[in-house]
């Protein structure tokens, strides 16, 4: 992916983003058609990034699919009563 953030939780979540390597940060206020090429060209092109994404995306299909979100989640409203 490629993330431009402005505001809010932007900026932080876009240096996680690049932190683990799933994906490249652009800055808005300077981007030009060239730039967002370059970046595209890169995404296309790093075989370990394309690898990160598709192992965090299989942990988070896992995950989900495993039911433990929405065993967390009711057990947290179960004690709230």
């Amino acid at each position: 992916m490629i993330v431009f953030p402005i505001c809010a939780d932007q900026p932080e979540n876009a240096k996680r983003i690049q932190y683990h390597g799933l994906g490249l940060v652009g800055n808005i206020q300077d981007v030009s058609v060239q730039q967002i090429t370059n970046l595209i060209e890169t995404i296309e092109n790093d075989s370990l990034l394309q690898q990160r994404v598709a192992t965090w995306g299989n942990n988070f299909r896992e995950i989900e699919s495993s039911g433990r979100s929405i065993k967390f989640i009711s057990e947290i409203l179960a004690n709230t009563k």
